[in-house]
């Protein structure tokens, strides 16, 4: 929460953040130089104290230390202003990553992203999701928070795609350039990769038995290249039954089944070989609901 003044131990008075940041920007700032009030004891940060203008986000500003929301002494004139946040638990999330560069690491989750990005700091996640690292670009001052443009949905992130191919969006704190990790299925471009990707094209799908079992065969239409497979077109098998009729998307696959039509297939995911040489997409935990979150489904045009 934002403070609009502090009292400091310095000045023993209360302060705005830009007289905080005049003096304490070339002085030396104690950890406990700032607190709520002068009869509370909260402790309060002064943020963006250690860049230059030139390099602000946001001005610098004082807010609350994060776990004293119930602990304002009952003289604090600002206890009044004060709310509880309630403090979500941690859950696991599934994600992937798709790493354009040395640099970067893209996360997109199959839940929900992270709200936040944390400014100066670059997280970099392994692709067996094991081993984390940060990095505070500088460690001097506290690291702001703010918010970005971000995306959680296949369907966001392919008509931000669309509309916008260049920009800048951010997937679990992480930011990047859409197009660097798009990838359209084509002549000229059919050398797959094991690492994930959102692969796009032309596609088509078709029902089948197997052991008396109704399958949907999804299939790229573009021969491709992966490992020792040549020529191959990626596909995948999916249980009709795992098809919810009340989604749009799923309704949609069924027409174009039924059709046999052409459609554009977005598929975020990696691919793997078979023991017959054949491609295939990669299915978290083995699970067709898993796999059917990460495809989306439009009309083909030339």
């Amino acid at each position: 929460m934002k403070h609009d003044h502090a009292y400091s131990k310095h000045f023993k008075d209360d302060i705005s953040p830009e007289k905080a940041y005049d003096y304490f920007h070339n002085h030396q700032l104690d950890t406990d130089e700032f607190r709520c009030a002068e009869k509370c004891s909260v402790p309060v940060t002064l943020v963006n104290v250690r860049n230059t203008p030139d390099k602000w986000k946001v001005p610098p500003y004082f807010k609350y230390r994060s776990g004293f929301d119930d602990k304002h002494s009952k003289l604090c004139p600002n206890i009044s202003k004060m709310t509880k946040v309630s403090k979500q638990r941690s859950q696991h999330r599934a994600i992937q990553t798709y790493q354009p560069s040395k640099e970067i690491i893209i996360e997109l989750s199959m839940n929900n992203p992270t709200p936040y990005e944390d400014v100066g700091t670059l997280q970099l996640n392994s692709s067996t999701g094991k081993n984390k690292k940060s990095y505070q670009a500088n460690s001097d001052f506290p690291a702001v928070k703010e918010r970005s443009t971000r995306l959680s949905k296949l369907s966001s992130t392919v008509n931000r795609f669309h509309s916008h191919p260049d920009d800048d969006v951010s997937f679990n704190g992480t930011v990047a350039p859409l197009n660097t990790f798009f990838q359209e299925l084509r002549y000229g471009s059919y050398k797959l990769s094991l690492e994930p990707k959102i692969y796009h094209g032309k596609a088509f799908s078709r029902k089948v038995n197997t052991n008396g079992k109704e399958l949907l065969l999804l299939e790229f239409d573009q021969k491709c290249q992966l490992e020792n497979a040549y020529f191959e077109k990626p596909a995948v098998f999916i249980d009709i039954s795992t098809l919810n009729n009340t989604s749009q998307q799923h309704r949609k696959l069924l027409r174009y089944c039924q059709s046999g039509e052409a459609f554009h297939l977005y598929f975020w995911g990696s691919f793997f070989v078979t023991s017959h040489s054949k491609i295939r997409m990669n299915k978290i935990d083995k699970s067709d609901f898993t796999l059917l979150n990460s495809l989306y489904f439009e009309d083909w045009s030339e």
